[in-house]
């Protein structure tokens, strides 16, 4: 099954709460790191996975993107890109990063800015960027670093066979018994 937590009203909401604060992780981390990598855009055919709300598609488009096309699998976010941002140059649209059929070396860029966590069958994700990508085409990618989820408020470390930290653990279900608190 896909995942699409951001079409649950909820989740959406507490979302646009996070996106909507100045200094928020996109605005201080993510897109300053994000954009530092992008090649020009100029003249070239884009291709955004995951678009959320469309802000980079569109400023792809203002930077003289010849063509960008953005998928979201979230009616919710797709809607608000859409309600936004108009182009003729600019296409939004409905669909899972997994279903998307790609035209074989189409696009000169292809990114997606923290989405591709959430997808089951990474493998077959790259198998379809390279084929939608021309001849030296680009891939920027990134993902949400697990600390990123981790459990809020609650130091779980997993300690191996001899007791030593091994990771921290990122979901309190299925704990198997070997979970600890700091200090404990």
């Amino acid at each position: 099954m896909k995942q699409n937590i951001y079409d649950n009203a909820l989740f959406f909401k507490g979302y646009e709460e996070i996106r909507n604060r100045k200094f928020n992780y996109n605005n201080l981390l993510e897109r300053p790191n994000f954009l530092a990598l992008m090649p020009d855009v100029k003249g070239k055919v884009l291709l955004d996975l995951g678009c959320g709300k469309g802000e980079f598609a569109n400023d792809c488009v203002l930077n003289g993107a010849q063509q960008v096309d953005a998928i979201d699998i979230s009616d919710n976010m797709i809607t608000a890109a859409k309600e936004r941002y108009e182009s003729d140059r600019l296409q939004f649209q409905n669909i899972s990063i997994e279903d998307i059929l790609l035209e074989k070396s189409h696009y000169h860029l292809i990114t997606s800015a923290l989405a591709l966590h959430y997808v089951a069958d990474f493998e077959g994700v790259i198998e379809k960027v390279s084929y939608a990508l021309c001849p030296e085409g680009v891939f920027l990618f990134s993902i949400e670093h697990p600390i990123s989820t981790a459990n809020k408020g609650v130091e779980q470390w997993v300690l191996d066979e001899t007791n030593t930290i091994s990771h921290f653990s990122v979901a309190v279900t299925g704990m198997k018994g070997n979970e600890h608190k700091i200090g404990s």
